[in-house]
């Protein structure tokens, strides 16, 4: 195991995305169906934000008790409101240590992979500890 490997070889690079005007409904189907905990966003092809299922969970906790049905849910949720806006990222070629840095000083657990202004991957913290635990 090397920390000088670039974080392609472990990225997902099939990616499950999210759009600004995703509804909240759909947004708990892809959590819920694909296992994943977080989302990049985009718009317009354009990666404009990133939302974790803790994101989600928060938005319910603050708002559930006020709607009476889901739809009235997926009318109030924004996921633009409620993603991390402008997330940092990182490119294939940075090295898995350098994934494993920013973790550490953000305290977060999810980068969105960008070469040349697109998005082609996310690698998480579970990703880098699957790594090295092998």
């Amino acid at each position: 195991m090397n920390k000088d490997t670039p974080v392609y070889y472990i990225m997902t690079k099939d990616l499950i995305i999210a759009t600004t005007g995703h509804k909240l409904s759909q947004i708990q189907k892809f959590f819920l169906e694909s296992g994943i905990q977080h989302l990049p966003v985009v718009d317009s092809g354009e990666l404009v934000g990133i939302l974790s299922g803790n994101d989600v969970f928060r938005f319910y906790a603050n708002n559930y008790s006020t709607f009476n049905t889901e739809e009235e849910l997926d009318l109030e949720f924004s996921c633009y409101a409620e993603m991390t806006k402008k997330p940092v990222t990182i490119t294939s070629r940075d090295t898995i240590g350098r994934a494993a840095e920013i973790f550490a000083e953000k305290g977060f657990h999810a980068l969105p992979v960008v070469d040349d202004g697109n998005l082609v991957g996310i690698v998480t913290s579970m990703d880098i500890i699957r790594y090295f635990s092998v």
